[in-house]
């Protein structure tokens, strides 16, 4: 008896000081010049930050850019261990840190910028300015990728990050990865290539037989892309597409056919697939495997072995598409209309794209073998964008649809002729950005859940909070009374998958905050963080972005800290 009561005692003690060293990080600041050089500083600096050993100097760090300052990557850095790289916030009226195209030791521009490689790491990206021209902005990148991504069980999140002008693969996948991707508030621009409708990739995975874990979109905007900008053909144990923007986009940027367990809601979706479809795409299989009509929500049966492999069948799929608004402007319309032939000339009829085509309609409609897929209040209405954008853009995309149909892929266009920089310049990004995706449809603005904005609500900041404090569901205890101390329960259910309650009192207002951390003491969730009244409080966590595993939750409020460890159960 008393050998089990000193393991307890020791597993307790083991627990508490994982717990104080793993929610402390370390902030190390990247300087603008390393070594006597103002080149390549970021691969240098981070590689260097070794032991004699080999291992990590400060294996949990959080590596810092300075706002405002320029960071050239020179050769392709290679990431296999835990990682996180954020910009300075301040001073916000200057521009994100931007880490850009330099040149390597042959004289070349650098095509792969960062290698994701290894199992079971965590990476982060925040508050910085991807931008893929060159330094002369004459071209964007058609070869290589911003990151090429392999191994298992990974956790990649992207946050207030802007990429800027890439023509290639932003995120190049590989494997059967058992991921987890986080994308949230980023602004992807400006994302086309010079010939092929199909150039500039943001996210794709094609491997019909892989596996993801998570894949999350929330609140982004992808402004001016050529390409797929969520292309899944893969298995995902979740998917969260909700409150983006998508405007302008040349092909069907959002073709996800076998999502299992999804949400894609309160999204816009504006001058979605420029380009049209014919009769001869639609029989040649260019916007749907299953060569139907290509549509914004389209759903495709899956490979029966996939799902025997993950335990489901097709009745099993829980599939939602509620409150998205889709809209094309008239010059789309118009295009459409008047099409020509690639190598006779002659009009072609082009079809116009639908939020569901009619096979997946009927998939939508067979409550018998499909009981869990949902469409709701989805409607076409134009959301009243700037007027000066809308055409600027359109005079920009119109040329190059036009070519392309004319002559097919290899018919050369000038990329800044594709690409929005209103002040002609192109790599030297102006602060804030030129464009602006405000609204004014005043039944758009109300269409999402809670009666918020439909689309990325970054662009309505108060909105955006009242959406935080809404899924948050805060519930104050109900029986008014003032509670005489600090409390912090433990969550209940536990272990528990996705969701779980969290409760605490405190007896005095104050600036309180509820964090979720995982074993690394990474900050992987904040539930609250705002001045609460003395009170009782109860919170709902959803777990569906995190994978399984030990997490700790912490309580701040006032002086009072207080720390306690949850299991997560896939």
């Amino acid at each position: 008896m008393k050998s089990k009561k000193l393991f307890y005692l020791l597993l307790f003690f083991a627990i508490a000081m994982l717990t104080t060293v793993s929610l402390a990080q370390t902030v190390i600041d990247i300087p603008t010049e390393y070594k006597g050089s103002q080149y390549g500083v970021v691969n240098r600096f981070i590689l260097d930050d070794t032991l004699a050993t080999g291992g990590r100097a400060h294996p949990n760090a959080i590596y810092r850019l300075a706002r405002d300052s320029y960071y050239d990557i020179d050769f392709p850095m290679v990431i296999d261990f835990n990682f996180t790289l954020v910009g300075a916030t301040e001073p916000a009226d200057k521009r994100p840190a931007m880490l850009s195209r330099g040149i390597d030791a042959q004289g070349n521009y650098v095509t792969n910028f960062i290698i994701l490689r290894g199992d079971s790491i965590n990476i982060k990206f925040e508050n910085i300015l991807f931008n893929g021209m060159q330094d002369d902005g004459a071209i964007v990148n058609r070869g290589g990728s911003l990151f090429r991504i392999s191994g298992t069980h990974n956790r990649f999140v992207f946050n207030k990050c802007i990429f800027n002008g890439w023509g290639g693969n932003l995120m190049n996948h590989r494997d059967n990865d058992l991921s987890t991707y986080i994308f949230t508030n980023n602004i992807f621009r400006n994302i086309v290539d010079l010939d092929n409708p199909w150039g500039g990739n943001i996210f794709s995975h094609t491997i019909k037989a892989a596996s993801m874990d998570t894949v999350i979109f929330r609140n982004n905007t992808f402004f001016n892309v050529g390409s797929y900008q969520f292309l899944n053909w893969t298995f995902d144990n979740y998917t969260i597409y909700e409150h983006n923007t998508i405007f302008n986009a040349t092909i069907n940027a959002h073709w996800a056919p076998f999502l299992a367990n999804a949400k894609v809601n309160n999204n816009i979706f504006y001058n979605y697939q420029t380009v049209g479809q014919t009769d001869y795409e639609r029989n040649e299989g260019y916007w749907d495997l299953q060569k139907h009509l290509s549509s914004i929500c389209k759903l495709d049966p899956m490979d029966p072995q996939i799902l025997l492999d993950h335990g489901m069948t097709e009745a099993d799929r829980k599939v939602e598409y509620k409150n998205n608004v889709y809209f094309w402007s008239q010059g789309v319309k118009d295009y459409w209309a008047t099409a020509k032939d690639s190598s006779t000339g002659q009009e072609l009829d082009i079809l116009p794209i639908t939020f569901m085509n009619e096979t997946t309609k009927a998939m939508f409609d067979d409550d018998a073998a499909y009981p869990h897929l949902v469409a709701e209040n989805n409607i076409e209405a134009d959301p009243g964008f700037d007027a000066g954008l809308v055409a600027a853009i359109w005079a920009k995309e119109r040329p190059f649809v036009i070519n392309y149909r004319r002559h097919g892929v290899g018919a050369l266009v000038d990329p800044k002729e594709r690409m929005y920089a209103p002040d002609g310049v192109f790599w030297d990004i102006a602060w804030p950005l030129p464009e602006s995706l405000r609204y004014t449809n005043a039944d758009v603005l109300v269409h999402a859940q809670f009666g918020v904005p439909v689309g990325d609500l970054n662009w309505f900041p108060d909105e955006k909070k009242i959406w935080e404090d809404s899924i948050a569901v805060s519930v104050k205890d109900n029986n008014g009374n003032i509670p005489n101390e600090y409390t912090l329960s433990q969550n209940y259910p536990n272990p528990f998958n996705p969701t779980t309650e969290m409760n605490f009192s405190i007896p005095v207002a104050g600036n309180t905050t509820l964090a979720i951390y995982n074993v690394l003491g990474q900050k992987v969730a904040t539930i609250v963080s705002k001045k609460l009244s003395a009170g009782s409080y109860k919170y709902q966590f959803d777990a569906s972005s995190l994978t399984s595993g030990i997490y700790f939750y912490k309580l701040q409020s006032n002086n009072f800290s207080q720390v306690k460890k949850m299991l997560l159960v896939k």
